[in-house]
């Protein structure tokens, strides 16, 4: 006796573009929403920043949960099985490590760049005339900034609906920029805040235990 039909298969829904599987949650996603870890010709493990390295690869999230997960499940040493052996599993904290250094290196670039393309603007006038203007997408503040600053630009940046986060320090900032120390950059380009963004909500999922 058959079974009657429950009506047509439906498809999950795919990510556009190149999709790739995180070894960890096995959650598909976008190929640059993803971390990717590569075998080199030695075996050696490593994070490939840029997506470009050669040597095979897997994917997993900018997550510390699925960092845990892939070790748990021994999921990297299934990913590159077959000669060359890997010469060493990463754990949980080298793996975030990893992850955790590739954010903040992307996010100094990103900073870099918009200071280039004018993109970002800093210094204390500067970044309030751009506040009042409604033209920051983000600000990002010196992790060392004095307590008065901080609350001002906060309060700032509460009434006029934009959000803030803090990287680096006050000289950090200042040499990314090509200035002098500065306590805040601000991001005035849409594109550019909405990258950034996202890389600093990656760097909480890699840095916090769920």
């Amino acid at each position: 006796m058959s079974r009657a039909r429950k009506g047509p298969r439906v498809a999950a829904p795919r990510p556009e573009g190149a999709a790739r599987t995180c070894i960890g949650c096995r959650g598909v996603f976008e190929r640059a929403s993803i971390a990717r870890l590569v075998r080199g010709p030695g075996g050696e493990v490593g994070l490939d920043r840029h997506l470009r390295a050669p040597g095979r690869g897997a994917h997993l999230c900018w997550s510390r949960a699925c960092a845990e997960l892939t070790v748990k499940r021994k999921a990297l040493s299934r990913a590159f099985q077959g000669p060359p052996n890997v010469t060493a599993t990463p754990d949980v904290d080298t793996l975030c490590g990893w992850m955790i250094a590739a954010l903040e290196a992307r996010i100094a670039d990103a900073l870099a760049l918009g200071r280039r393309s004018g993109d970002t603007v800093s210094g204390a006038e500067v970044v309030a005339s751009a506040l009042e203007a409604g033209r920051v997408g983000l600000l990002v503040l010196a992790g060392d900034v004095a307590d008065a600053t901080e609350t001002k630009l906060r309060g700032r940046c509460e009434a006029a609906g934009v959000p803030v986060e803090v990287y680096s320090t006050r000289d950090g900032l200042g040499a990314n920029q090509g200035k002098a120390p500065r306590a805040a950059v601000a991001v005035v380009s849409s594109p550019l805040a909405a990258r950034l963004r996202a890389d600093f909500e990656r760097l909480r999922r890699v840095s916090v235990a769920a």
